[in-house]
């Protein structure tokens, strides 16, 4: 099951140590918005209320095109990698924001429309994650967020396509992977986790919503109402451990 129901009452939050670049961060999102600013992930330090040493990923449906971006604030100002091309209305995407380091920010669309930005930012003290809404409570996503991973490297382009395409974020780049949350599940106090013991803890209750169709699905999770979970073309090479 996806999530959706987001608001300044309604996310997900989990405490961090403040991880170093580089950092690549997947996941699936759908939202009915093509006006509002929206982030369905920021990393930064809780309490502060502020943008200040962080980054994450927003969704800009304020943007000619409706685009989303990869960004990154240091105790000032903040750098923008924007993708160059959108996403449509009541659709799921796929959104893959590489942070390769302080000055190499990218983002992906469903595997493509690549956009970089190179501003040296250097984020410090960020301990705290937030989904479906900033930490500042403006910029709730209006629509539902699906398989949040986040690896300690900086993926590629090659990585982009193949994730966007479906494949389990567990078969990429395994040996770097940080967190899968795949948020297949509610329970008591927090999101199951398939890869690490800390829980997400959410704050109200955010609604349970479809998965998206075109997610491949690891063996062992399952995901109730979901009409196509695993591809057969891919089920014998994703059960054998290969990266598709």
């Amino acid at each position: 099951m996806a999530r959706g129901g987001y608001s300044s009452s309604n996310y997900f939050t989990t405490n961090t140590g403040s991880n170093a670049f580089p950092i690549s961060i997947s996941l699936w999102f759908r939202t009915t918005s093509v006006s509002a600013i929206q982030m369905p992930f920021h990393w930064g330090i809780g309490g502060s209320g502020s943008f200040a040493n962080s980054f994450g990923i927003f969704i800009r449906g304020d943007l000619s095109g409706d685009l989303i971006q990869a960004f990154t604030y240091d105790s000032g100002a903040g750098s923008f990698a924007t993708t160059s091309t959108g996403y449509t209305s009541g659709q799921w995407h796929h959104a893959l924001a590489v942070f390769a380091a302080v000055n190499d920010r990218r983002i992906y669309i469903d595997g493509g429309g690549k956009g970089t930005e190179g501003t040296s930012r250097t984020p410090a003290g960020h301990n705290l994650i937030i989904l479906g809404i900033d930490l500042t409570g403006t910029y709730p996503v209006v629509g539902d967020i699906a398989e949040v991973s986040l690896w300690g490297s900086a993926l590629t382009d090659a990585d982009a396509v193949t994730l966007a395409a479906g494949a389990p974020a567990l078969s990429v780049s395994p040996s770097t992977i940080l967190a899968n949350r795949p948020m297949p599940e509610r329970e008591s106090g927090g999101l199951r986790s398939s890869l690490s013991a800390i829980a997400w803890t959410e704050t109200g209750a955010c609604t349970q919503i479809v998965h998206p169709d075109k997610v491949l699905m690891p063996e062992g999770i399952v995901v109730p109402q979901a009409r196509n979970p695993i591809n057969p073309m891919h089920y014998e090479r994703l059960m054998a451990g290969a990266e598709l």
